[in-house]
């Protein structure tokens, strides 16, 4: 015989802790654009739907890979209006490409890539249906972001020293 679990009560008995980011909603009044958009410029891929007013998008180099990722998801609803004034920030490799992206796909620059107080490059842009995007570029793995310079002649990753 299978034995039911009251679910309400039992999460009354646990301990509260907050335990992660589950996703994160983003204005889409034209979904099919915001959809392509965020495809094309960060490379996320569908992993499903919320009735007619949403999308959910992750990272993954497919759409199995996106699904099993536990990684915070995007999902685009078309019930919500644009924010221009707090941003949604994306952490990413490769600042500059990914900028690019972004206009190229039909955002509009805010901020172009610079070197923060804090010695992260930030960067800011807004989206096709004008929500402001933040770029964060942590640090890398990778040689070209290991070294920058902070000088006001250049805003981009040094190729380091020579010799």
């Amino acid at each position: 015989m299978e034995q039911t679990i009251d679910a309400l009560a039992f999460a009354r008995q646990l301990e509260p802790e907050v335990v992660g980011l589950s996703y994160v909603r983003i204005a889409s009044p034209d979904l099919a654009r915001q959809t392509a958009f965020y495809r094309q410029t960060f490379g996320l891929e569908q992993i499903g739907g919320i009735l007619e007013h949403a999308v959910m998008l992750n990272v993954g180099a497919s759409v199995e890979q996106a699904r099993s990722n536990p990684a915070v998801r995007v999902i685009l609803d078309s019930r919500m209006h644009p924010n221009a004034e707090n941003p949604f920030v994306f952490t990413v490799r490769g600042i500059f490409g990914i900028m690019q992206r972004a206009v190229n796909n039909g955002a509009g620059t805010k901020m172009e890539p610079l070197i923060a107080r804090n010695g992260f490059i930030v960067a800011k842009f807004t989206d096709p249906a004008g929500n402001l995007i933040e770029l964060l570029e942590e640090g890398t793995d990778r040689p070209e972001g290991l070294l920058l310079r902070d000088d006001s002649a250049s805003t981009h990753p040094s190729p380091g020293p020579a010799g």
